[in-house]
């Protein structure tokens, strides 16, 4: 049974390879369109995946009323038969055992091909996302194709391309679309609508990245640029200290914009150790009687 699902299982997917390959449009559609015709025939192969299953367990199901038959048999047999019988016996249910664990690991096979890990999603963090986008594709061994693309075959004058270069170049073709609807699902329509029409992957993976590597490094600057800011906070010449309380909080809301969020122990220390002298009773009083682990910004 395991050689019959191994062929109904390749048989399936060159069917469906086959309807892809056929659609010379297909290159030509738009990218909602290329997923939605991708994602049909996904569900085509489910459907006939499922059935397949069903076919086995009808099988796997006649096999063991067989067997059951065959032991009711044997208990009515003549004793002069029953050694004949029981061996018979004994051969089909060790068939029967070796096909149901032929059945099993074809099973689990086939439920670990259709799991599906998470596509990681583009929330603004792109240098994070971009990460794990790459070790997404990775996984799903399209990396090279969205990183590098897809070269059409060298040939010479005269010469064609033969049947082993026409499967390889078909093959990256479909990774490469793959790769692309990957990528589709990974971001926003927002975001989709301005990159929708690039030709592969790799237009599109490096279009994302001129687009947002661009701010991502802008933001990194800014944000080093406000923690310096930050660290070397002090009360000026003639501040009050109600101005210079609003000004720390004012960086403190900015580096918490660019993703990083200041613990109230942290900015109330900064105030209380960047003040001028003739505060130090103050703050010495606020740290004898307060824990200032414990302190709130509006206790402060």
């Amino acid at each position: 049974m395991s050689r019959q699902f191994e062929y109904e299982l390749k048989r399936m997917l060159q069917q469906e390879l086959r309807r892809l390959q056929e659609n010379a449009s297909f290159q030509k559609l738009s990218g909602p369109c290329q997923t939605k015709f991708k994602s049909e025939l996904h569900e085509d192969f489910k459907t006939n995946f499922q059935n397949i299953f069903s076919e086995a367990f009808q099988e796997a199901s006649a096999l063991i009323k067989s067997t059951e038959s065959a032991e009711v048999k044997l208990a009515h047999e003549s004793p002069e038969r029953e050694t004949t019988s029981q061996v018979k016996f004994t051969a089909e249910v060790e068939q029967r055992e070796e096909q149901q664990l032929d059945y099993s690991s074809t099973t689990q096979m086939a439920s670990e091909t259709f799991v599906q890990l998470a596509i990681p999603h583009l929330d603004g963090h792109y240098d994070y996302w971009s990460m794990l986008m790459e070790n997404f594709l990775r996984s799903k061994e399209y990396w090279t194709v969205a990183d590098s693309g897809i070269a059409e075959p060298a040939l010479g004058a005269g010469s064609v391309l033969t049947d082993a270069q026409k499967t390889e170049y078909e093959g990256l073709k479909l990774k490469d679309l793959k790769a692309k609807n990957y990528l589709f699902q990974a971001i926003d329509r927002s975001i989709l609508e301005t990159i929708l029409f690039k030709d592969n992957s790799k237009q599109f993976w490096d279009s994302m990245t001129k687009k947002y590597q661009e701010t991502a490094k802008a933001k990194r600057a800014q944000f080093q640029a406000l923690r310096v800011d930050f660290e070397t906070l002090k009360i000026k010449m003639g501040e009050s200290v109600s101005d210079y309380f609003s000004r720390t909080m004012a960086i403190a809301n900015k580096m918490w914009i660019h993703g990083e969020k200041l613990e109230d122990v942290t900015i109330i220390e900064k105030i209380l150790h960047s003040m001028k002298s003739k505060f130090n009773y103050v703050i010495c009083s606020i740290e004898e009687s307060k824990d200032t682990n414990e302190l709130s910004i509006d206790e402060l």
